[in-house]
């Protein structure tokens, strides 16, 4: 018996094609893997036609097993110096065949046959003969195992067979958990409106086209179950089957079809409107509300739309998976950074030190365009949103873009408008009551506190009450206190004053007695989230941004300088034959989405988004390789060195040492870039 691993579903299959097709069923649901059930197979596909080509290709034999055995108990040969137990039905017959070559009687296993053989070649010439339709292979009753016999279970024997359930019997007249049996039409429907979801969510097909798919599916779908019914009552026909049971027969089954349930009159997703319903009330759905901001300078009302972030936490801890992560965290005790948990900052944290089971919530805040960002509408609709992210589950998890929830929605101009207090104020207040009383999950109240709030350079500026004037403004460090003219003196070596909420309060005294300053020492205000008793944008709270900072900052333009050295100065090749090479690259796995940009030979930076830039870096070596006339080149050297550097930087762990080997690796690299320059 293959057991279905889903952690909501119970299903049972008799054979690994059944259970492979099961799981179908649960395509369509978020996060889910699909596990081979083969014993001593542990792999898992993240794509179901990867588990299913699988399936077909490396367990062939175990599939065959599946379909010669109507049962999935083990099997016991009746032989009275024997009794061995068999995992399978061709097991068994194998093994009766060696019963025979040592000159033992024995009898055909399949039910209703009690034909006996002394003769292997008569027994194998009668299971073809006789025993060849599935229809006569059910195997004999006395032969099966009765887990709950006591007589002849024996529990070290059975454990042996991959897939048997000790808990259930497993005889014939137990068949509620037959794949042919089991009514499936609420998961069936369920892993369709998941389709429908995603279509709608993910893939971003309108509901106008959606609607119009699933009505032309249903409208074909009518004329199969037409042709089906004409073709079934001339079968039923032709055998002599009376016309009344003949429509009786019909009209058992076809109304039944849980497509048709689905998609019909009255089916749960036969419109937009009744689909909404059915998400809402099948899956864990958080209604966002609807805030009143007021009027803007144009007297026009203006709304955001706010997720409860106490209910989104509570919804999140009820899944299975979220629950088993934040019930078992991953402790380290090493000297190794895997996770910010590792940091100084998270085990400074009170609450986390008090409580170890704490929530620990990653706020993550970006604008976006709704429309084409050129012409007459640019930032006309742009919008802010805020998302959160349960800190608690494993990093390999969080990564994901799944698991970020939706917070809020503003217009960017509203939020300028009406300011920070307007917009945040209601998730602060929120956040506030999961620091003192906490979150109710299974009648227990979990507290939990902001650990970062991530976004670029410009977000988190806003975010922290800092200065988002980067050009001209003395001070655009929101880590510490380095003035830009020491940039411009390439005093990049010295330590500076940390930004600290002591610092931070007394600057802002500054700019609260004198505001025509603006601001002082890069801070113009407070920030809303500074309320919180365990958090503050300057502990600090705020991380730098990678994809920024790293890969469309220093990686755009030094790598840009760095070819251009290569094209124009040392001639190792051109512009176009670079561009060949990245284009005719056999890219695999995540490279082959974030193939690197064509670099125009005019341009000062690479110009692809933050992982094509980082793809270029890494694979650089095997683009030019071949080309590179002289190794001992300081610009290559340079390059690989900037290399060597944002692979310790992005390294999934990495030691104190390393950090420590990281630092002079950053200061050789920029002492090197000024030496060149």
């Amino acid at each position: 018996m293959y057991r279905c691993k889903a952690p909501t579903c119970f299903h049972r299959s008799r054979s690994l094609g059944a259970y492979a097709n099961h799981y179908r069923l649960h395509s369509n649901e978020a996060n889910v893997t699909f596990p081979c059930a083969v014993k001593n197979c542990a792999r898992r596909f993240r794509t179901y036609s990867a588990f299913k080509s699988h399936v077909t290709r490396d367990h062939e034999n175990a599939r065959r097993e599946g379909s010669n055995t109507v049962s999935s108990a083990p099997i016991q040969c009746q032989c009275s110096f024997c009794s061995k137990f068999l995992q399978s039905i061709k097991d068994l017959i194998a093994h009766q065949k060696d019963h025979i070559t040592q000159g033992v009687e024995v009898t055909c296993p399949f039910n209703g046959c009690n034909s006996k053989f002394k003769i292997k070649s008569s027994f194998t010439s009668h299971l073809s003969r006789r025993h060849k339709n599935p229809a006569n292979r059910e195997v004999s009753s006395e032969l099966l195992v009765h887990v709950n016999s006591q007589a002849t279970n024996n529990t070290s024997n059975l454990s042996q067979f991959d897939g048997f359930d000790s808990g259930e019997t497993s005889n014939n007249d137990n068949l509620e958990n037959d794949d042919t049996q089991e009514d499936i039409s609420e998961l069936f429907v369920k892993n369709l409106a998941l389709f429908y979801l995603k279509l709608n969510a993910k893939y971003h097909v309108p509901a106008s086209t959606i609607q119009k798919i699933i009505q032309e599916m249903q409208a074909m779908h009518n004329m199969s179950q037409t042709h089906l019914k004409h073709h079934i009552k001339t079968k039923l026909g032709e055998m002599s089957v009376g016309s009344a049971v003949i429509d009786q027969i019909v009209n058992e089954f076809l109304p039944n079809d849980i497509f048709n349930l689905a998609h019909g009159n009255k089916g749960a997703l036969s419109t937009e409107y009744r689909r909404k319903q059915f998400f809402r009330s099948k899956f864990r759905y958080v209604a966002p509300v609807t805030i009143y901001l007021g009027f803007d300078k144009n007297h026009v009302k203006r709304y955001f739309e706010y997720v409860p972030i106490i209910e989104t936490i509570q919804e999140l801890l009820k899944d299975a998976g979220v629950k088993k992560q934040f019930a078992n965290p991953i402790l380290n005790s090493d000297d190794i950074l895997r996770d910010f948990m590792d940091g100084s900052v998270a085990k400074s944290n009170v609450l986390f030190v008090e409580l170890g089971n704490a929530i620990k919530l990653i706020l993550y805040q970006d604008a976006f365009e709704v429309v084409n960002p050129l012409g007459s509408a640019k930032k006309k609709h742009k919008v802010l949103a805020v998302y959160v992210t349960l800190g608690n589950i494993y990093p390999q998890n969080r990564s994901q873009i799944d698991q970020m929830q939706l917070v809020l929605l503003v217009r960017e101009s509203d939020f300028k408008f009406f300011g920070q207090d307007a917009v945040f104020r209601i998730l602060v207040n929120d956040l506030k009551k999961i620091e003192e009383h906490g979150v109710l999950v299974e009648k227990e109240y979990i507290r939990g506190t902001v650990t970062m709030i991530l976004g670029d350079n410009l977000g988190s500026h806003s975010i922290g009450g800092f200065v988002e004037n980067f050009s001209s403004s003395p001070y655009v460090c929101r880590f510490c206190l380095m003035e830009t003219k020491n940039i411009q003196l390439g005093d990049i070596f010295d330590t500076f004053s940390q930004r600290s909420p002591d610092n931070y309060n007394a600057n802002l005294q500054n700019v609260e007695s004198n505001p025509d300053l603006g601001n002082y020492k890069g801070i113009k205000f407070n920030s809303i989230f500074n309320e919180l008793k365990y958090y503050h944008v300057c502990n600090p709270g705020l991380p730098p941004c990678l994809g920024h900072d790293l890969f469309e900052g220093v990686v755009n333009y030094d790598l840009a300088l760095y070819i251009h050295h290569f094209v124009k100065v040392n001639k190792w090749f051109t512009y176009a034959q670079f561009n060949h090479i990245v284009a005719k690259f056999k890219y695999s796995g995540s490279d082959a989405n974030n193939k690197p940009s064509i670099i125009s030979e005019q341009g000062s930076k690479l110009g692809g988004h933050a992982v094509q830039n980082w793809c270029l870096l890494k694979l650089l070596p095997l683009y030019i390789g071949p080309r590179v006339a002289n190794t001992c080149d300081p610009v290559w050297q340079l390059t690989l060195l900037l290399r060597e550097v944002v692979e310790l930087i992005c390294a999934p762990e990495i030691s104190l040492a390393q950090v420590a080997h990281l630092r002079v690796k950053i200061e050789d690299i920029r002492a090197k870039s000024f030496t060149l320059s």
